[in-house]
C-alpha cells in the first residue's frame, strides 16, 4: 500500500517535531518508571539489611555476655600473649644459634679445674668477654692457648693481671670472634 503525505512542509515539520517530542516523553517516562522500581528495590534491601544487622548485633551481645564466651576471650588473650612470647623466643633462638657451637668449643678448651663465672657477647662487634677462676697460672695460660686454637676465635687478649699471681687466679679474657 502506498501512502502519500499531502501536508504542506510546515505541517510536516510540526508533525516530526511532535513525533520526536512524544518519543522523548515516552522514553523519559519509561526511564523514570525503571528508576523508580530500582530505587524502591534498593530501599527495601536497605530496610531488610538494617533489620538483619540489628538482630545480629543483639544476638552477638547476648552471646558475648555468656560466661563461656568470657572464658574464651580470656583464652584468646592468653593465646595471643603466648604467640608473641613464642615469636620473641624464636627471634632470640635465631640470634643465638651460631653461638651454640662456640660454647661447645669453649667447654672443650677449658682445662680441668678452670671454671667460668661470666660470659658476655656483642654480636655487632663480634667480641666476647669471659671471666673465670683458675687454681694456677699454668692453667690460665693453657686455657688462653686452647682458646686461640678454636676456629671461632680470631684473637684473645689477656691482661697482665691474669698471670701476676701464682695461685687462685680470677682471670678476664677479651675474645675477638670470627665467622658467626
Amino acid at each position: 500500500m502506498i501512502t502519500i503525505n499531502l501536508l504542506p512542509p510546515e505541517k510536516k515539520k510540526d508533525y516530526r517535531t511532535e513525533l520526536n517530542r512524544r518519543l522523548i516523553v515516552f522514553y523519559s517516562v519509561g526511564l523514570l518508571v525503571v528508576l523508580g522500581i530500582f530505587v524502591s528495590l534498593l530501599l527495601s534491601i536497605n530496610l531488610y539489611l538494617s533489620i538483619e544487622s540489628g538482630t545480629l548485633n543483639e544476638e552477638i551481645a547476648t552471646l558475648e555476655s555468656l560466661p563461656r564466651n568470657k572464658e574464651l576471650r580470656k583464652l584468646e588473650l592468653t593465646l595471643r600473649d603466648l604467640s608473641a612470647t613464642l615469636a620473641n623466643t624464636s627471634a632470640v633462638k635465631k640470634e643465638l644459634s651460631p653461638i651454640h657451637g662456640f660454647f661447645n668449643d669453649l667447654a672443650a678448651a677449658r682445662p680441668t679445674g678452670v671454671y667460668l663465672l661470666s660470659f658476655s657477647f656483642d654480636r655487632q662487634q663480634l667480641k666476647a668477654s669471659l671471666r673465670g677462676f683458675a687454681p694456677t697460672r699454668n692453667e690460665v695460660i693453657r686455657f688462653k692457648e686452647n682458646l686461640e686454637k678454636v676456629g671461632w676465635v680470631a684473637g684473645v687478649e689477656s691482661p697482665l693481671s691474669n698471670v701476676i699471681r701464682e695461685r687462685d687466679i680470677n682471670f678476664d679474657f677479651s675474645i675477638d670472634l670470627k665467622g658467626l
